[in-house]
């Protein structure tokens, strides 16, 4: 008897919380686009978008990555980071499949960059980590 009282709590719960774990998952999502919207717009330095364990090697690259090119009279874009996917490996951890996008006067050569970034809660989401994906024998953008 006891079996099959904990099997139907157990499928009674995670029916009962099915609406609110995915309410919890449509917020998460939303925060980790409005931080890539934070790093699309240049309003925070990129560091604050890390979280305090992020290594600094991850930090500088995608730092790199975000500036905006300073010559003068110039025909490149702003970077601008896309996400392709975001999936989440726990509540707490979500892998993001991202893309900068920078365009050479006028779509004449358009380089993408893919990248992934391990986003982390704490409190609030974070980057934890970014593995940029390169292709063999291609410059670094």
């Amino acid at each position: 008897m006891k079996p099959v009282l904990l099997a139907a709590a157990f499928v009674l719960g995670r029916w009962a919380f099915a609406d609110q774990t995915a309410g919890d998952e449509t917020a998460d999502r939303a925060a980790i686009e409005s931080i890539i919207a934070t790093l699309n717009s240049h309003r925070k330095p990129v560091a604050s978008l890390f979280t305090l364990e992020a290594p600094t090697a991850d930090v500088q690259e995608l730092t790199r990555l975000a500036e905006a090119s300073r010559e003068p009279l110039s025909e490149v874009t702003e970077p601008h980071f896309i996400i392709r996917s975001i999936r989440f490996v726990t509540p707490g951890v979500a892998l993001v499949d991202a893309e900068k996008d920078v365009q050479y006067g006028s779509l004449v050569f358009k380089p993408s960059v893919p990248l992934v970034l391990v986003m982390k809660k704490v409190t609030q989401w974070r980057i934890a980590a970014v593995r940029v994906l390169y292709n063999r024998g291609s410059p670094r953008a």
